[in-house]
């Protein structure tokens, strides 16, 4: 499976006090450590952005990729600052991916369906595990899935959010999910994925496969 690193989000302090004061140290340490922990792409969430998000998105692109030589997810709801972060994107490591939802209905009903946090609805949950299977089914070629990993388990206690996620993820990913944004330096997190990956026939298995 795809790993997006989920880290590098605007929503963050540290993140976003880096981004407005554009000191691109603290992302590109962020950056660096989802790298080697496993990730694929890197989520560069800026958010709406709707004052500077052109040049910001652009910095961000460009600060990242200078750190690590990975594709990156462009996370934004801003049309503008999304076109500059895909001219300012470094195809050499890989197409990047867009990665916005807007709120407009209009939007909404043209998308996939989204997981709502199971501690809210949990019908919406075998949902979304159905929809996996069904746009595999549908489509020839298969069409490719991602999900926002975390928003799952919104409003559960801390102590059982990463078991909700872990959980969640091996369903998706057993109905044939392709990426998922998540946290490469969460190592039970990153057993999981391995350890499905192996199951599903996705890799090979190896005595040390916890450690590639």
């Amino acid at each position: 499976m795809i790993i997006i690193g989920e880290r590098i989000s605007i929503i963050a302090k540290k993140v976003r006090d880096a981004m407005m004061s554009r000191d691109k140290k603290p992302l590109q340490e962020l950056a660096l450590v989802q790298m080697k922990t496993g990730a694929n792409y890197l989520d560069l969430s800026i958010g709406p952005a709707e004052d500077g998000g052109e040049e910001l998105m652009d910095w961000g692109v460009k600060a990242l990729q200078e750190a690590a030589q990975l594709p990156l997810c462009i996370d934004t709801t801003n049309p503008k600052a999304m076109e500059a972060g895909l001219k300012a994107h470094n195809n050499k490591w890989g197409r990047p991916i867009i990665n916005s939802a807007s709120g407009e209905e209009e939007r909404l009903n043209n998308m996939m369906p989204l997981a709502a946090p199971v501690a809210f609805s949990q019908d919406k949950c075998f949902e979304s595990i159905r929809a996996i299977r069904l746009f595999k089914e549908l489509n020839d070629p298969p069409m490719k899935t991602v999900v926002g990993l975390s928003n799952i388990s919104n409003g559960a206690p801390k102590e059982l959010r990463g078991l909700i996620n872990r959980t969640f993820l091996t369903l998706l990913m057993y109905e044939g999910l392709t990426a998922a944004i998540i946290d490469p330096t969460d190592k039970e997190m990153m057993a999981t994925v391995k350890t499905t990956d192996i199951l599903l026939q996705n890799t090979m298995y190896a005595h040390s496969y916890l450690e590639m």
